[in-house]
């Protein structure tokens, strides 16, 4: 009886794991929202024509966004998921 009351208790910790890493990849993967981010660093100081009308293929995105993250006012780095993601919804406009 014991055996299965531990056997249980086992699995009802395996579940929860699951369901609570379940919530922190959902939550995690939304701070790498490439729309958000653009709006949260970037049209702090730039409006939407702008950086709609710049057309620039990767390449450029990537040497912007390393000049920008130098500048007052950006906030902290981006960490390279939320550069990617910025990157991708860029290259979208």
């Amino acid at each position: 009886m014991k055996k299965k009351r531990t056997l249980l208790v086992l699995l009802v910790l395996m579940v929860l794991a699951i369901l609570v890493q379940g919530l922190y990849a959902g939550s995690h993967s939304a701070s790498y929202d490439g729309a958000e981010i653009l709006q949260d660093r970037c049209m702090v100081c730039h409006d939407t024509r702008r950086i709609e009308r710049a057309g620039f293929e990767r390449q450029m995105w990537e040497r912007t966004i390393e000049r920008m993250m130098g500048k007052p006012g950006f906030g902290s780095r981006l960490s390279d998921e939320e550069r990617k993601a910025l990157i991708e919804h860029l290259l979208t406009l």
